[in-house]
């Protein structure tokens, strides 16, 4: 049978459904009232549409909780360790983590001896959308390098509170070590050896004096055994970023991060392994505190940061001169275009060209970026004190302001990555002086006033 055959066939099905209805004259209908249209009315398919609607929404309701469930598993599992570590544990006393997404969640810990911060991340699957979950699981397999088979997985990454001496040491789990370094920027710049406690893991680091003194007995005990390897796909200290950078702020600022990237299984077995792991972790943050390289080490690490700088530098470089090669031949075009142009429609030119410019400037003076004192009174609203007596935790907070907009949108970014936006807010931004070249803030920023 034909696809042109079969839909036929169902479109004669459906107008058979309805058959008795639109025989029914005009006056028959009138005459049997509305109740009476509706009995005559055939409603099968509009049953199986509404049936369709709510299995979907079931099913993805069904997928969103069994991702959250797993979610709080986890972290109830790991509230004792992190509260026997951390003065503060979740978002709030009653959160313990933001809902990013139906697939991606985050939980925080802070307020311990060398750590400024834990904070952890979570990448589920796509179990709400049961189409493209059965799509990716079943082309990963075929094509792994295209698609990735949907997964859980967990990221708890460690801030230390001091700043500690760079280099780059990880344990990688053999199975996906490759993507692992495609992945992450740091581990590209590693060398790779062996380790001698089990078959399943590499090192991936600066110096073999790394390798001998960052790890102990215990986490040789976790590591060996035949579970983790399920579980474990790194353990990272690095001083670099995970993405390549692009920009020499990228590479200088203070990266400093210790990393633990887990499979989520929520198995008792997994669960231990998981909590052994991430005790490790901590503990290994308390041990960087003492530890020194050898000079000449260091020496030779200090050497590769210093020239991958100047390859990035270069690159920058490399960019500025194609840019600025572009714009020469732009002017020169237009330097041509413009010769041949009149008097009159020069004076035009010329008149656009001044307007655009006067236009930009005004633009730049509508955009500010300030940082002001603001008090936490809760952590989905932040806004001024309005109270003297109240006591609130003061936070810095970046308000950008762009005044362009009626009314004004004012976006502020609390600390912990919340973000709130408020509209419409009483603002008054103070552009700078009468005097101060355009487009040029002062050097302490507009003053935001929040009412």
């Amino acid at each position: 049978m034909s696809d042109q055959s079969y839909f036929s066939e169902v479109i004669q099905y459906i107008n058979k459904l309805q058959a008795d209805y639109y025989k029914t004259p005009l006056d028959q209908l009138n005459e049997l009232g509305l109740l009476g249209r509706i009995k005559l009315y055939d409603w099968h398919l509009e049953f199986i549409g509404l049936g369709l609607i709510l299995t979907i929404i079931l099913l993805f309701q069904i997928g969103a909780y069994l991702n959250q469930s797993k979610v709080s598993k986890i972290l109830k599992s790991l509230t004792p360790l992190l509260d026997e570590n951390f003065h503060q544990v979740g978002i709030s006393d009653e959160k313990l983590f933001i809902k990013d997404s139906i697939q991606s969640f985050t939980s925080y810990a802070t307020g311990r001896i060398n750590i400024s911060n834990l904070k952890i991340n979570f990448k589920l699957a796509p179990r709400q959308n049961l189409i493209q979950y059965l799509l990716e699981s079943i082309i990963g397999i075929f094509f792994p390098d295209w698609i990735e088979i949907p997964s859980d997985s967990i990221e708890i990454i460690i801030k230390p509170l001091n700043k500690i001496q760079p280099f780059i040491f990880a344990i990688v789990n053999k199975e996906g070590m490759n993507k692992f370094r495609d992945d992450n920027y740091f581990l590209s710049l590693t060398k790779i050896s062996e380790t001698i406690f089990s078959n399943n893991y590499v090192f991936m680091s600066e110096s073999n004096e790394l390798n001998e003194n960052l790890i102990n007995k215990d986490l040789i005990k976790i590591l060996s055994d035949n579970s983790t390897d399920k579980i474990l796909k790194y353990l990272a200290i690095t001083d670099l970023p995970s993405n390549k950078p692009i920009k020499e702020s990228d590479f200088t600022n203070d990266n400093n991060q210790l990393i633990l990237k887990l499979n989520l299984l929520t198995d008792s077995k997994s669960l231990s392994i998981i909590n052994s792991l991430v005790d490790q972790l901590i503990k290994l943050s308390d041990q960087l505190i003492k530890f020194q390289l050898k000079l000449d080490q260091q020496k030779k690490i200090n050497n590769v940061r210093s020239n991958e700088l100047i390859k990035l530098q270069k690159i920058i470089q490399d960019l500025k001169d194609e840019e600025l090669k572009e714009q020469k031949l732009e002017i020169e075009k237009q330097i041509k275009k413009n010769s041949k142009l009149s008097p009159d429609e020069l004076d035009k030119l010329e008149k656009r060209q001044k307007e655009k410019k006067e236009r930009r400037q005004r633009n730049k003076l509508t955009k500010r970026e300030v940082k002001v004192e603001v008090y936490e009174i809760s952590k989905d609203l932040v806004k001024a004190d309005e109270d003297e007596d109240a006591e609130f935790d003061k936070v810095d907070v970046t308000w950008t302001v762009d005044t362009a907009l009626d009314p004004f949108v004012v976006t502020l970014v609390v600390p912990l990555g919340i973000t709130t936006k408020v509209e419409p807010l009483d603002v008054k931004v103070e552009a700078p002086e009468t005097g101060d070249e355009a487009g040029d803030p002062d050097e302490d920023g507009a003053t935001v006033e929040v009412t």
